[in-house]
């Protein structure tokens, strides 16, 4: 599903690492975006236009004369920030030059981030590079789908987070009041939404 931004002239978004400007807003209906490199797009309400490889941006509809409405459509994968957020991000958890240990890189391989080594590497760096933090049993870190546990500037695992899962525990009403409750209809279990994580062989590392 295409992402919409309301943005004023000046006001930048990024599709991954790919810094996209608002230039110039000539109406409502059109609007001239620019890369970091120089390179400018006249974009339009009617049709969209490539931007960056499978990035298309048209102009979606606005009533402010100083704002417009961007709509970017992308692959899922792709991570697409506000400039403003995009430049909160952490960074300090790990650098290009990150200690990686093959056990990791290949649990990562396993998980389909790779079909080797080398590639393997660059991409969970720059997912990690991407990531926020996270609070999880097995990592620290989290970028769409994918956990990692990062410390001193290494990567030291990875693991895919599936989907939402549900699993019986106590009543926290029945220990506050010492009783059953009709949170849990009087059984003193309740369902608990809870994170499901598939791991790969290695792929979490020797951490844990």
């Amino acid at each position: 599903m295409p992402l919409t931004l309301s943005m004023r002239c000046g006001d930048d978004f990024y599709v991954g690492d790919n810094q996209v400007i608002l230039r110039e807003i000539h109406s409502s209906f059109q609007s001239v975006v620019a890369l970091s490199s120089g390179q400018q797009f006249t974009v339009v309400a009617d049709s969209a236009i490539e931007v960056l490889p499978e990035v298309f941006v048209s102009m979606g509809h606005e009533d402010q004369s100083n704002m417009v409405r961007l709509v970017i459509d992308a692959p899922r994968e792709q991570l697409i920030l506000t400039g403003r957020n995009y430049r909160k991000l952490d960074r300090s958890a790990v650098t290009r030059n990150a200690v990686v240990a093959e056990d990791v890189l290949r649990g990562a391989i396993n998980l389909g981030l790779g079909d080797n080594l080398v590639e393997a590497r660059e991409r969970i760096t720059r997912m990690v590079k991407l990531s926020a933090p996270y609070t999880h049993r097995s990592g620290n870190r989290r970028y769409k789908d994918f956990g990692f546990y990062t410390e001193a500037g290494q990567i030291k695992g990875v693991f895919k987070i599936s989907e939402e899962v549900f699993e019986d525990v106590m009543c926290p009403d029945c220990q506050a009041v010492g009783g059953t409750c009709a949170t849990c209809d009087s059984t003193g279990w309740v369902k608990k939404e809870v994170e499901k994580t598939i791991r790969a062989a290695d792929a979490i590392g020797d951490h844990v």
